[in-house]
């Protein structure tokens, strides 16, 4: 039974004819933020600008619908990308708090643990600063605190719930495998995971879910978990061995799209090379994502799960703090300034085909975003960045 929690994010299916609310302008804000002129933002995004990346199109995604975002609402957004390299990211975020005109917000991703270093930065600087879709945890956690505590200028941390896209991706193709009667010889269906890499929260989180959720059904034996380092090319070469290993495997699990689709690649070598009138075996593969390469190998049945919504976190991201800027704040719904937010759904073919047409023409700049502020639309009493997929 599909859980009911499949809820894409900001409404990806929403057209420029949604339905109109009055548009207001405030000159109300908050203190260290002058909104008589546009709001600036620098964006530091730890991925790659090259979509043709073996370890795929997700960062620029991101970055794109952002900057979509940043044109409905009037905010200078500015990119930096840092290629994977934590210490690039660092230098680029030194270069932008050292400039000298400073942006009046500073959104960054714990890429590799170095977030901390880069939220003091900006707190030296009086920069106001925003963590997302990577956050603290464990030590670090502890070590940081919670924002505005120890890093007054830390305004908060805005998080996928990436245990949900774990577990969610694992019961899609378990709940798919059953349909189809994938299980060896013991009645079990055998997995194999590829994690993407050993301290970035979203790929521990999305392990946890993976395994509460194998925890929680004694009919699935995952064989091992693998590390692909989120690339493409690696997940293929572990697969080609994997396989050989575990030839029982009828299921694999992956912590992004590149690499899905470097095991899948694996597999189709593999059954291609099985003599002549072999019966080649059946598997499924999922990924999380949802780049462009995934949704074509879903929409031709070769992918059989596509995980993905948090695409979005950027653009909600920038809508949060425009709301901040003019005399809102909606970090403080929260305790602890951290919001998370189960963002994740599964596409199959199916719902592919009847429901996505948005996510495959990446035309980001036909959803109109000024809807979704509270301080654009007086009226709304909560955020409602969800509508039924």
């Amino acid at each position: 039974m599909e859980i009911l929690r499949t809820l894409l994010f900001f409404g990806c299916l929403v057209s420029t004819t949604i339905i109109s609310t009055a548009i207001i302008s405030t000159t109300k804000a908050l203190a260290h933020v002058d909104t008589n002129e546009n709001l600036s933002v620098v964006f530091l995004n730890p991925g790659f600008e090259d979509r043709t990346h073996s370890s795929g199109e997700f960062w620029v995604t991101v970055s794109d619908v952002m900057k979509a975002t940043a044109d409905d609402l009037g905010i200078n957004l500015a990119v930096e990308y840092a290629n994977r390299d934590h210490l690039l990211m660092e230098r680029q975020a030194q270069a932008v708090l050292n400039a000298k005109k400073l942006p009046d917000f500073l959104i960054l991703v714990n890429e590799k643990l170095a977030g901390e270093s880069i939220i003091k930065m900006a707190e030296e600087k009086g920069v106001k600063s925003l963590l997302m879709l990577n956050g603290f945890q464990g030590n670090q956690k502890v070590l940081t605190g919670k924002p505005r505590e120890r890093y007054s200028h830390w305004l908060g941390t805005v998080l996928p719930d990436n245990h949900w896209a774990g577990w969610l991706q694992a019961e899609s193709l378990v709940e798919t495998a059953r349909s189809q009667r994938l299980m060896d010889a013991d009645g079990k269906i055998h997995m194999l995971a590829l994690s993407g890499d050993y301290v970035t929260q979203a790929s521990v989180d999305r392990v946890k879910g993976l395994l509460d959720y194998v925890s929680a059904n004694p009919d699935v034996v995952l064989e091992q978990i693998y590390v692909g380092l989120w690339r493409f090319d690696r997940a293929k070469g572990i697969m080609e061995a994997a396989l050989d290993r575990y030839p029982e495997t009828r299921v694999v699990w992956a912590a992004n799209d590149p690499m899905a689709l470097g095991a899948l690649e694996a597999i189709n070598e593999k059954n291609h090379k099985k003599k002549r009138g072999a019966k080649s075996a059946a598997f499924l593969v999922g990924g999380v994502n949802w780049d462009s390469a995934a949704l074509k190998a879903l929409r031709e049945n070769q992918l059989s799960i596509a995980v993905g919504g948090h695409i979005f976190l950027g653009a909600w991201s920038l809508v949060l703090l425009y709301d901040y800027a003019h005399g809102q704040d909606p970090f403080v719904e929260s305790e602890d300034f951290e919001l998370i937010f189960p963002v994740f759904s599964a596409l199959n073919n199916h719902k592919l085909t009847t429901q996505a047409a948005l996510l495959e023409s990446r035309a980001w700049e036909t959803i109109d975003f000024r809807p979704y502020s509270k301080v654009l639309n007086p009226t709304l009493k909560q955020y409602q960045f969800e509508a039924d997929f």
